[in-house]
């Protein structure tokens, strides 16, 4: 009974992490969104080069987490880029 028990609350508790991986992801792709829109507003067609300057300089200072996120601001404007005519 007890092996049982502990394979359901395993089950829960990697449905709990997938969960919240789920929300940690959909938050992180709301910032993206906004970052690219400000930075559309700002630069308009130059946005995409600043934001893969702003990701070469986290490369260069060895900065991995600025370096993914500004990476993919620069994937969301040309997405955006590509959409508009």
């Amino acid at each position: 009974m007890a092996g049982i028990l502990d394979t359901l609350q395993f089950v829960l508790n990697v449905a709990e992490m997938a969960l919240e991986f789920r929300q940690y992801r959909y938050r992180r792709r709301c910032v993206v969104e906004e970052e690219a829109r400000i930075l559309l507003e700002q630069h308009g067609t130059s946005a995409h080069d600043v934001a893969q300057q702003v990701a070469r300089l986290a490369r260069q200072r060895r900065d991995r987490k600025s370096r993914v996120f500004w990476h993919a601001v620069s994937r969301e404007i040309a997405r955006r880029s590509a959409l508009s005519p």
